[in-house]
């Protein structure tokens, strides 16, 4: 597979350690070519490989790629990506990544593993998106709860979590299911998401799962370096199992307050979310069997499932469609 690498140099190390050693890159498309050059010989990259950002357009048009990598952080995802759907990049060759929000990458595979370890006696367990992660607090119940729920986690992978914890000799003592869920529930398949790859990959560690994405298990995994995998969930579960907090385990890792950006963005963010990342009509029907198998499977486990709609914010519940409103409801 031929790739095209896009990052910043303060990520570059970080990139080329989490790729696979034996990529075969076309480019690798960056902001300090001279600091780059340094980086790319410890990895014994050629110089010719490397091309300043400012180039990207013509990176895009001019080279053959399979597919375009793009590692960033929270700061430079959006600019990458606008760039990059400006030039004509095909979405079925673009992959994001947001490798140094590692809480994501490993978070669920910590917390299944935790949980396995230190809390089979819980007897609530929660799934949904991230309101459901940071609205649901176990100090409000009487009784022991963990919180699955996760950022942009759609019914598919909610249900995967619940079949993984609820599976032949697991959850034993669970006796309620709270399923979180969102207006847009069933039209979200978080697997063809325009900008949620990097929530794709703790799924692929966890299950090597990716359910409808456009690469198959085993090409997304041909991507990453193997230690990447395993250092980064060994590494991780061991600061996790020092922060852990079971009153909002996600939140904890998260954080619940909203930014700055995203307030000066929300009503940008919502529109789009709207018109692209959470309109899949074509999903309807699996997520409503999804949800009617979650279901069935908590009867089966004499599971009390409750379904809940957590708190959105204002802007929002304002502007979110209300025909795609209703049709959820009813």
């Amino acid at each position: 597979m031929r790739i095209m690498l896009v990052t910043t140099t303060n990520f570059l190390n970080y990139a080329l350690y989490s790729l696979n050693g034996q990529t075969d890159f076309c480019a690798v498309v960056t902001d300090d070519i001279e600091q780059a050059k340094n980086i790319s010989a410890n990895y014994k990259l050629p110089e010719t490989l490397l091309h300043p950002i400012y180039e990207l357009k013509e990176c895009c048009r001019d080279f053959y790629f399979d597919l375009c990598i793009a590692v960033t952080n929270w700061e430079t995802y959006g600019d990458i990506t606008e760039m990059l759907k400006e030039y004509g990049l095909p979405k079925e060759k673009f992959l994001l990544l947001n490798l140094f929000a590692e809480r994501y990458q490993f978070l669920l595979s910590s917390l299944l593993k935790y949980y396995r370890e230190n809390l089979p006696d819980c007897e609530i367990f929660a799934t949904g998106i991230s309101y459901s992660a940071k609205s649901v607090l176990s100090s409000c119940f009487k009784k022991k709860l963990i919180n699955f729920a996760g950022q942009s986690q759609d019914l598919y992978y909610d249900f995967k979590v619940a079949k993984e914890i609820l599976s032949t000799g697991g959850g034993a003592n669970f006796k309620y299911a709270l399923i979180g869920l969102a207006p847009y529930s069933f039209h979200w398949d978080e697997s063809k998401g325009y900008n949620s790859h990097w929530y794709i990959l703790q799924y692929y560690i966890a299950f090597k799962d990716l359910h409808n994405f456009r690469l198959s298990p085993e090409e997304y995994g041909k991507i990453f370096r193997t230690e990447f995998f395993e250092d980064g969930v060994k590494n991780f579960y061991e600061d996790y199992k020092k922060s852990f907090n079971i009153d909002n385990p996600v939140s904890e890792m998260t954080g619940a307050t909203m930014t700055q950006k995203f307030r000066v963005t929300a009503r940008k963010m919502i529109d789009e979310w709207q018109k692209e990342n959470r309109n899949y009509p074509e999903t309807v029907a699996e997520n409503r069997q999804i949800l009617d198998d979650y279901l069935t499977l908590c009867e089966s486990k004499n599971i009390r499932p409750i379904m809940f709609l957590p708190p959105m914010t204002e802007g929002y519940k304002k502007y979110f469609d209300k025909k795609r409103y209703d049709e959820f409801l009813y």
